[in-house]
């Protein structure tokens, strides 16, 4: 497997909101020392798309940063989307 079969991988779980999936996509493709790219961490953040997992959400911006991956437009918008109810979590 290489990058781009595993970002269409993780691409799939983006559009269904698996994020669960996503994330282990993301992690068997860094187990198999295959290097994610930008779109992989995109994707992955896409599929936080229903707000309720934030936290890990921010977890994975953070594995992006470690990879010293340069954040886009695209990641920065899906991990706001991801975070949309954190104040609800702090009440």
């Amino acid at each position: 497997a290489n990058t781009w079969s595993y970002n269409s991988s993780i691409t799939a779980c983006e559009s269904a909101s698996h994020w669960q999936v996503a994330l282990f996509q993301l992690h068997q493709m860094r187990a198999a020392e295959v290097e994610p790219d930008v779109i992989t961490f995109n994707s992955t953040l896409s599929a936080f798309q229903d707000g309720t997992s934030w936290s890990v959400a921010l977890q994975v911006l953070e594995q992006m940063e470690q990879c010293q991956l340069e954040p886009d437009t695209v990641t920065f918008n899906s991990t706001i989307t991801a975070c949309r109810h954190w104040p609800t979590a702090l009440a």
